[in-house]
């Protein structure tokens, strides 16, 4: 987990443990393509192996971990903004297919609602993040006149 020593710049993006859980574990499925999971992966697997270890003895400090505690990264490219963006838009559709399941509880079902609000919330930040696309810009050259139509031939 990286703790800022300073205040995080405009490039720095801030996950709650489990949202970062969640977006590496899609990166993951990416792999070495993904900008973000080469840059984030020896990060993401400290942490995964954490969670495990926690998980397996001490529920309480791995809820703590996921819900309480945070994953900042700084300075993202360009790229590493687009990969979690991606990343964001797959596992809200994922999450939306199981809200829809007929199979869930209703308890489940609170549970992914609460994830799906907190990860469009990440995702705006994402975007907001995210470079304002190029626009053309006008061309210099002056304006041709207006051609005059030719009479038609009779």
């Amino acid at each position: 987990m990286v703790k800022p020593h300073h205040p995080p710049s405009d490039r720095a993006l801030r996950f709650v443990v489990w949202q970062f859980v969640r977006v590496m574990v899609q990166l993951e499925k990416i792999g070495v393509k993904s900008h973000a999971f080469r840059a984030w992966r020896d990060q993401w697997q400290k942490l995964d192996r954490r969670l495990t270890r926690l998980g397996q003895s001490n529920r309480a400090g791995f809820s703590k971990l996921m819900m309480e505690e945070e994953v900042v990264i700084d300075k993202l490219s360009p790229e590493e903004v687009s990969d979690v963006r991606r990343a964001l838009d797959t596992v809200i559709r994922q999450i939306n297919g199981e809200v829809q399941s007929r199979d869930i509880d209703d308890e489940t079902s609170a549970g992914l609602e609460f994830e799906l609000t907190e990860l469009a919330t990440l995702r705006d930040q994402v975007r907001a993040m995210a470079p304002a696309p190029r626009r053309r810009a006008a061309s210099r050259r002056p304006a041709r006149p207006a051609r005059k139509a030719k009479p038609a031939p009779e």
